[in-house]
């Protein structure tokens, strides 16, 4: 049995994500390795092997390219997080680590006047929080000396949230409780325990496209639906559908790449934007118009080429392009309205 750092809100709540899936899924991993890939350029800048500017259109070590898109990223990041890994004593990134029977890798930990930092790299769409966060409590419990208060961050750049930074303050007591959960869990699993749970945690699961339990929770919600004005509820029934829909297409994906006919479904080749086959200065001459134009660079562009961070913050802002309604961490509510009221 393989328990991973990564997988940990799985397996915390259904053992049947362990078991050996009836036949390999095909999920489309794209964000995930270009995430990697980010990683990997962070690593080797934050430890001085190279320069941002110097690695475009290099290749990670898991094939992919990278890209002007992913340098601003990493390049933002490393700004970003100045302030904070700045204020430890000591760093470390992509440590592998173990704890009990589970092991993983920390993107990036720091430990500074008794605190404990640990920090996760997000490079998809979807939302992902440090309130009980299970793959950074694990990152915690490994990398934990002793420390008296511990920060789980979260950097997601690319997610549809409010802040990009994400960050959940334990203290060790707090620490400590979840550290016997995980213990009691991973003594649970050792003895065979073959529960099932269906929520969020099903997405990207080998077992979705077919688990059982996912789609008896899907048939519940669905038949209730419509006696219902609770918002979470229904977001909740929404994001188990799409789970189901996107674990179904993936297992589709995977036989019929492996040879095997399914009616109703081909694989339709799928096309980037058109690109010239020949240089824009021939092309200008050929079709008697202007193929060129200036465009402004990014100001994480303009960043990268040595502008000072605060004259740069002085002339640059992020409008506001809107509100919409997201639920709220027990943590988090005073990110939105404030601090509660003090009590008198």
């Amino acid at each position: 049995m393989n328990l991973y750092f990564s997988t940990a809100h799985r397996w915390m709540r259904c053992a049947q994500s362990l078991t050996i899936p009836r036949r390999r899924v095909d999920y489309d991993m794209t964000a995930a390795n270009e995430g990697t890939a980010v990683d990997w350029v962070i690593d080797k800048v934050l430890l001085g092997d190279a320069s941002i500017d110097d690695m475009e259109a290099e290749i990670a070590p898991n094939g992919t390219e990278i890209t002007n898109v992913m340098l601003s990223y990493a390049g933002q990041f490393i700004k970003d997080m100045q302030p904070i890994l700045g204020d430890c004593e000591s760093a470390e990134t992509q440590a592998k680590v173990g704890f009990d029977k589970a092991d993983g890798r920390i993107d990036f930990f720091g430990r500074g006047a008794d605190h404990l930092v640990i920090l996760d790299y997000k490079y998809g769409h979807n939302p992902v929080y440090a309130f009980e966060n299970w793959q950074l409590l694990f990152g915690a419990f490994a990398a934990d000396m002793g420390e008296r208060t511990f920060s789980l961050i979260i950097y997601q750049p690319r997610a549809a949230k409010e802040y990009v930074i994400d960050e959940w303050f334990l203290t060790r007591d707090e620490l400590l409780v979840y550290r016997e959960r995980a213990l009691t869990r991973m003594a649970q699993l050792s003895r065979g325990v073959k529960d099932a749970t269906a929520g969020t945690h099903c997405l990207y699961c080998d077992h979705a496209a077919e688990c059982d339990t996912l789609g008896h929770e899907i048939e519940v919600r669905a038949r209730t639906m419509n006696d219902t004005m609770d918002l979470a509820y229904l977001r909740e029934l929404q994001r188990m559908v799409k789970t189901r829909t996107s674990a179904v297409e993936a297992d589709i994906t995977a036989r019929m790449r492996s040879g095997e006919y399914v009616e109703g479904w081909c694989m339709a080749p799928t096309y980037g934007q058109r690109k010239l086959t020949i240089d824009p200065i021939t092309a200008q001459t050929i079709l008697g118009v202007d193929t060129t134009k200036q465009v402004a660079r990014s100001v994480a562009e303009i960043e990268r080429l040595g502008v000072p961070a605060d004259i740069l913050d002085a002339i640059t802002t992020r409008p506001l392009s809107g509100h919409k309604v997201q639920p709220v961490a027990p943590d988090d509510g005073h990110k939105l309205f404030g601090p509660p009221p003090s009590k008198t």
